[in-house]
């Protein structure tokens, strides 16, 4: 994946170069901080703060755990996410509101090719901060690189970063026979990118596994 972030960086910058004799010179330069004061608003709480709450529960946060459990760890997750909420209540003024379990990261992080010994995977992890404070400060070169990207080199990146992590997702959805048809019909849900009351798909398609499984399997609600 690392070669081919590169190689795909290497082809996005010549190709820019000589379509439009583009000069990327400018876009590695120091971000420069900016202070912006912040103000309280109720209609950004209700229109944004609320529905990011949800999305980034059930779309880190959940997926963060079954990650953990697929890969054989399973630690207390009530003190982990209460610390977060924690470090979200202090920071989201000023603009540290994204902290989570961050799914895609810890699939990476905690995949067989880490390390064959479960116990030294933390090392990925403590790299993988190093990098995201090194993204940080190489921001606007970052963007500007994306940004320029073929959408289809972003597509091919994005599915083979993803690619063990849904294979290990689909081989623990199916393992239990009466849970094949509530996570079949999770993925379909979710896939087909349905949206209502400005929820996304993955909120209605874990919904819609979750009432097929308490039917299927009998449990009282």
């Amino acid at each position: 994946m690392l070669g081919l972030l590169i190689l795909s960086l290497i082809v996005t910058v010549f190709m820019q170069s000589q379509a439009s004799n583009t000069d990327f010179g400018f876009v590695f330069a120091a971000p420069i901080p900016v202070w912006v004061t912040p103000t309280f608003s109720w209609s950004a709480v209700i229109g944004l703060g609320v529905p990011l709450f949800i999305i980034t529960t059930l779309s880190q946060n959940l997926p963060g755990i079954a990650i953990h459990h697929i890969h054989g760890y399973f630690p207390d997750h009530k003190p982990i996410l209460s610390g977060i909420a924690v470090v979200q209540a202090i920071l989201s003024p000023f603009g540290g509101f994204t902290f989570s379990l961050a799914a895609i990261t810890a699939a990476i992080c905690m995949g067989n090719e880490v390390d064959n010994d479960k116990q030294q995977r933390y090392k990925a992890a403590i790299a993988a901060g190093i990098a995201y404070l090194i993204v940080g400060l190489c921001a606007s070169a970052i963007v500007a690189l994306f940004v320029s990207m073929p959408k289809v080199i972003i597509h091919l990146l994005a599915g083979l970063a993803l690619l063990a992590t849904l294979q290990g997702a689909f081989s623990k959805s199916m393992e239990t026979q009466s849970h094949r048809a509530p996570a079949l019909l999770t993925l379909l849900c979710t896939a087909s990118g349905f949206s209502l009351l400005s929820l996304p798909s993955a909120v209605w398609g874990l919904g819609l596994g979750l009432l097929v499984m308490q039917k299927t399997e009998g449990k009282p609600s």
